[in-house]
């Protein structure tokens, strides 16, 4: 229980609140696809409707909010008025209003699967930046059920972390691979310090769930390939620890005891913090049942192990 309640104040200080912040980099590569669907699902019919579709697609976002308005109130049910108005507040970044609209058109009985999918989209990808994670829960299954890991990353990013916290690993292993393949698809789409801050945190979140999640589940050698990805990111050496003293006691666990024990040397050498003591701990105790109780040529191990290639 100590080692869950401090993994989960490490992910707090990844830097996560830079949502926000970098939110913009993220709308611009997914415009456009909040409405994917409207057309093929609905016959535009009438000239409100047609006011309300040139409106938006001209990007006169305010004029599509104030026509779609005036649709609902003849008819507060009406999918299209709520398609595209739902999908002009996520444009402007409205995202309290958006997840307002987007509900009732996801509850809309006119709103067919596909509809009720971008409704789902708009609503979770909203609450991600509003930090309601009861939504992003909700909605976020549905959102991403039919899009790439690349529109849902963030999204990704927030389901896996609800999940751990609920130890619910094998949900939480999940939507940390998606995560982290988003992550990993996006990162190149701006040079801004703030978003290459923003993926590295997170990618670095998602690989230490996805480790730890795999570990819980007594999945090792999947758990090994997580914390190894954990001590190639990041550049936080009580992160790198922690992961390479659950990657040694992975190893150890699978009999692998020459591996766990580099593993607790290199995670030894990572400053003064409880994993790199914990891994020093291991490491001592391993070395001395490989070497009749000695510690003798440990210091020059540990040394070899934290070496860099040459």
């Amino acid at each position: 229980m100590n080692d869950l309640r401090s993994f989960r104040r490490s992910l707090c200080a990844l830097g996560l609140a830079l949502l926000c912040c970098v939110v913009q980099v993220q709308s611009n590569s997914v415009a456009g696809a909040e409405v994917v669907g409207a057309k093929s699902t609905n016959r535009l019919q009438g000239a409100d409707h047609q006011s309300l579709q040139q409106a938006f697609e001209a990007g006169r976002y305010n004029e599509t909010v104030k026509r779609a308005q005036e649709i609902l109130a003849g008819n507060p049910n009406d999918s299209l008025a709520l398609y595209y108005g739902s999908s002009a507040l996520f444009r402007q970044q409205q995202f309290a209003k958006a997840i307002d609209w987007g509900e009732r058109l996801y509850s809309s009985k006119y709103s067919t699967s596909d509809v009720k999918g971008q409704a789902a989209y708009i609503v979770a990808y909203s609450a991600v930046q509003t930090r309601d994670l009861k939504r992003v829960e909700r909605y976020g299954e549905s959102a991403c059920k039919a899009r790439t890991v690349e529109d849902c990353f963030s999204i990704s990013a927030e389901l896996m972390r609800i999940a751990y916290t609920k130890s619910e690993f094998a949900k939480a292993a999940d939507w940390a691979a998606d995560a982290a393949a988003g992550l990993n698809a996006v990162k190149d789409r701006s040079s801004d310090a703030e978003w290459l801050n923003y993926i590295e945190g997170n990618t670095v979140a998602a690989y230490s769930i996805l480790g730890r999640s795999n570990y819980n589940l007594q999945r090792y050698e999947d758990a090994v390939t997580g914390f190894d990805k954990v001590v190639q990111i990041s550049n936080d050496n009580v992160l790198k620890a922690e992961a390479l003293y659950f990657k040694g006691m992975s190893l150890w666990r699978q009999n692998q005891s020459n591996p766990a024990i580099e593993a607790f040397a290199q995670g030894s050498a990572m400053g003064t913090n409880r994993h790199s003591k914990a891994c020093r701990k291991e490491l001592e105790r391993l070395w001395k049942s490989t070497h009749n109780g000695s510690l003798v040529g440990l210091t020059r191990f540990v040394k070899a192990a934290v070496q860099p290639p040459s």
